[in-house]
């Protein structure tokens, strides 16, 4: 009995040690991410148009500073206002995301109502400092990775014309940009001012979805030093100068490409790897 007893605890021993040495042999393969639970995507858009749960966030970041400036000013009446409005907003959060119910820690607000009560407005700075504490370890895990998921841009099912993927758009107009570059290199005019004339139509087409998010900024894309820099380009194309032709398309480069991609790309590919379901066949794959 005692030997079957050794005998299954060195096996669970090697099992646990397996599966700690491939883990640690794919490192950077096993990121270790804490994903919100399911019930946070209701208050974010698109399936909730007012982001209830962002709202209700200012919410309570106000309400703490109100009760701090009301303490300092040891106004009992207003620090009373600003903690029920704030304990309301609080107790919101395992309303909405019911697994978050156990984060909530309402000791901390009795912990200021007393010291309100008591005119003992020295302590309610220090009691904020833990209350922001709990917020923040929960923030630390979270707010990135959410904001990642519910409010970067997702471009997944976006097309023109009702057929072409963005995707496939966007490596068009790079093919474009390299060959205009090709055929500058190498002496070939006419490509040259085709694949510009492609360009500047493919940068008018693109411009066109960008106006579903930047409603209020018409010359989004191509903006207004876009337009300039494909006039530049357009000239030194017909006057075949070589180093301005670099120059000119190098800069329409970091305007048109590099400049959205900063902001866009990073985030919708951040977006949709943290999207992506983990498992253990793609651990053992890597």
């Amino acid at each position: 009995m005692f030997k079957s007893f050794v005998t299954f605890s060195v096996i669970q021993l090697l099992l646990l040690s397996a599966g700690a040495l491939i883990i640690y042999k794919h490192q950077p393969n096993t990121q270790l991410t804490k994903t919100p639970p399911p019930a946070l995507t209701q208050w974010y858009k698109p399936q909730n148009k007012r982001q209830v749960w962002l709202h209700n966030m200012f919410k309570l970041r106000r309400e703490m500073q109100a009760i701090e400036f009301y303490a300092q000013r040891q106004d009992s009446e207003n620090i009373n206002k600003w903690l029920t409005s704030f304990e309301q907003h609080y107790l919101k959060i395992g309303e909405m995301v019911p697994s978050w119910n156990n984060k909530i820690d309402l000791s901390l607000v009795t912990a200021i109502k007393n010291s309100n009560e008591h005119g003992s407005f020295d302590k309610i700075p220090a009691q904020l400092k833990q209350l922001t504490a709990n917020c923040q370890s929960c923030h630390d895990d979270y707010r990135s990775v959410v904001a990642t998921l519910y409010r970067a841009p997702n471009f997944t099912n976006i097309t023109l014309n009702g057929d072409i993927k963005l995707t496939d758009h966007m490596n068009n107009l790079s093919r474009q940009i390299n060959l205009i570059k090709i055929a500058t290199t190498d002496g070939l005019p006419t490509v040259a001012q085709a694949a510009f004339t492609q360009l500047s139509h493919s940068m008018e087409q693109l411009g066109k979805i960008c106006l579903n998010c930047h409603k209020n900024s018409p010359q989004a894309y191509p903006s207004m030093a876009m337009t300039q820099t494909l006039v530049k380009l357009e000239q030194t194309l017909q006057h075949e100068d070589q180093k301005q032709q670099g120059q000119q398309l190098g800069a329409l480069a970091v305007q048109a490409c590099a400049i959205c991609h900063g902001t866009h790309r990073l985030s919708f590919d951040n977006r949709t790897l943290l999207s992506q379901e983990s498992s253990w066949q793609k651990l053992l794959k890597h």
